[in-house]
């Protein structure tokens, strides 16, 4: 393994993992010169073997632009991916509250539908008490028209019975009179 600097020329710069600027890599290919016939063959071996590394793509090459773009993309995809994850959980939670709420719909309406059945009956016991205030003011009514008469009937009926005894006691005593004056 060979290696070459040169002081003379800046060298260039990589982050470390293989990825160098075109531009970088061009103008040290250009510019490198090497200082005597022994510095040729190393230099050389040192070309072929960067060449052969881009060939193999151990070392790849990149504009600024074209990795900010890169990377971009990439942080885009990535939120992308969580945004859809979350938009997925927000539909997830969203059917599942339609649902909670028709079903809740759904059991109100049968309470409703319940009351209203309480209510037809509630108005149908309403006008049945009703009817019975009514009859019941009619029998009373009647029940007390029925104790006056039969009051009435029993003032008479002890008038009258005070009327005969008294015509008995009268006849009795005029009887007795007779009776005793003969």
């Amino acid at each position: 393994r060979f290696s070459y600097t040169d002081y003379t020329l800046q060298h260039p710069e990589s982050d470390g993992k293989g990825t160098i600027e075109p531009a970088i890599i061009s103008d040290w290919l250009l510019k490198i010169v090497p200082r005597n016939q022994d510095d040729c063959y190393p230099l050389f071996v040192i070309c072929k073997d960067v060449l052969r590394k881009f060939h193999l793509r151990e070392i790849r090459y990149v504009w600024k632009k074209e990795e900010y773009l890169m990377n971009k993309f990439a942080e885009l995809e990535r939120t992308a991916c969580v945004q859809t994850a979350d938009r997925d959980r927000a539909e997830e939670v969203l059917a599942t509250a339609r649902r909670d709420a028709e079903e809740a719909i759904a059991r109100r309406d049968a309470e409703i539908e319940a009351l209203r059945g309480q209510v037809a009956v509630l108005g149908d016991t309403q006008r049945e008490l009703a009817d019975l205030k009514v009859s019941s003011q009619s029998a009373e009514e009647a029940l007390l028209a029925e104790q006056e008469h039969a009051a009435a009937a029993h003032e008479e009926a002890r008038i009258a019975l005070e009327h005969k005894i008294s015509k008995l006691q009268a006849a009795s005593t005029s009887l007795a009179e007779k009776c005793a004056g003969l």
